[in-house]
């Protein structure tokens, strides 16, 4: 059985996440087109590890994404079946 629960979306934590998706890729952006000399060496240790500290988050929430779907194809697939057993049972009158 899949527990699934829906909440109202938070708008202020919906802007705050928008906002620092969109400060990350402005960082990523700058860091790219400034040439590595002119970047410190400890700004650019902090970058790597941030980046690497990222990734590992990104593939995490894939993986999560990847089984949510599972979970909710068998699900539905689960309903479909009830619904057609349902609806080939005869009634009793």
């Amino acid at each position: 059985m899949v527990d699934i629960e829906l909440k109202p979306r938070n708008q202020l934590k919906q802007f705050f996440h928008t906002f620092f998706n969109k400060l990350e890729d402005l960082m990523f952006i700058v860091f790219q087109k400034t040439p590595e000399r002119l970047i410190p060496p400890f700004l650019m240790r902090w970058m790597d590890n941030y980046t690497r500290k990222r990734l590992h988050e990104l593939e995490q929430d894939v993986i999560r994404q990847r089984w949510k779907k599972v979970q909710l194809e068998k699900t539905l697939e689960e309903i479909r079946s009830n619904n057609q057993g349902t609806k080939k049972a005869p009634s009793d009158n």
